[in-house]
C-alpha cells in the first residue's frame, strides 16, 4: 500500500507540473482558501446593510445578488456564502437564525449529555453524526440549509428527541 501511495503521489506531482494552469491554481490555494472571497463578501454585505435587515433578514435572492456583486460572479442568480451561519444570518436575520441554530445545537448537547451519562454505543454514533453535521455546516456549508441533508438529519433528531425516551 505504501508503494502504491508513493507512486500515485509522484504521478500527481508530475501531472500538476506538466500543466501550467493546474500549477497556478495549486499555488493560489497556498495563499488563500478558495471560498474566502465568498465569506468576505457575505460578511461585508451583512456589515453594511440597514439594521432592519440585520434583525429580520432580507430575501434569499437579494442576499445572493448582493454577495455575487461583491466578487467576480458568473452566475446571474448570485451566490451564497456557503457557510451556513453566514447564509442564515444574511437571509433570515438574527431572530430566525437564532431559532434555526438553537435546535441542532440543542440536539447535539442533549445527545452529548446522554452519551456521557449512559455510555451507549448508539448514542456515540448519533453524537458523531451530529458532530460531523454541525462541523460541516459551520465550516463548509450546505448542512443546515440543505434540504437533502436536513431530510437525513430528521432520523437523527427523531432518535435524540423521541426514540431515546423509549430505550431503543
Amino acid at each position: 500500500f505504501s508503494v502504491l501511495l508513493v507512486v500515485v503521489t509522484i504521478k500527481v506531482i508530475e501531472l500538476v507540473n506538466e500543466y501550467e494552469y493546474m500549477l497556478t491554481k495549486f499555488q493560489s490555494l497556498a495563499y488563500e482558501h478558495p471560498r474566502q472571497h465568498l465569506f468576505n463578501a457575505g460578511m461585508e454585505r451583512i456589515g453594511k446593510r440597514p439594521w432592519v435587515n440585520d434583525v429580520f433578514g432580507e430575501s434569499s435572492t437579494h442576499f445572493k445578488l448582493e454577495v455575487g456583486s461583491r466578487i467576480k460572479n458568473i452566475y446571474e442568480d448570485g451566490l451564497l456564502v456557503e457557510v451556513d451561519y453566514v447564509d442564515l444570518l444574511g437571509i433570515y436575520g438574527w431572530i430566525l437564525t437564532a431559532v434555526v441554530l438553537l435546535f441542532p445545537i440543542g440536539m447535539f448537547l442533549k445527545i452529548l449529555i446522554l452519551f456521557l451519562i449512559e455510555r451507549k454505543f448508539i448514542d456515540l454514533i448519533f453524537l458523531l453524526c451530529m458532530s460531523v453535521f454541525l462541523t460541516h455546516s459551520f465550516l463548509a456549508g450546505h448542512g443546515i440549509i440543505s434540504p437533502m441533508v436536513a431530510t437525513i438529519m430528521v432520523v437523527v433528531y427523531t432518535y435524540i428527541f423521541y426514540l431515546r425516551k423509549i430505550k431503543v
